[in-house]
């Protein structure tokens, strides 16, 4: 597999966004196969994107930080409302 990244220059307008709010950051992710293969589903390629308020780590290192985060939400305990 072949993964690529990019810093993506969007701005949205955001009703709910502040002036004094920093601003968010996306970084878009490309994943490929080799040539002449195909996911499950018949696509060649998949696009992924990440959106963050960290501005201090460089665009890989991101990635990996963010990805070593996923499935710790699940670890929060429901509100049982007692």
């Amino acid at each position: 597999m072949i993964r690529e990244w990019a810093e993506v220059p969007y701005v949205p307008a955001r009703r709910n966004e502040k002036k004094r709010q920093s601003s968010y950051r996306y970084v878009a992710i490309r994943v490929k196969r080799q040539q002449g293969e195909l996911f499950e589903d018949g696509s060649s390629v998949r696009h992924y994107a990440i959106v963050t308020n960290r501005w201090d780590m460089e665009g890989q290192a991101l990635i990996e930080w963010q990805r070593g985060k996923a499935g710790t939400i699940e670890q929060v305990q429901p509100y049982s409302g007692q």
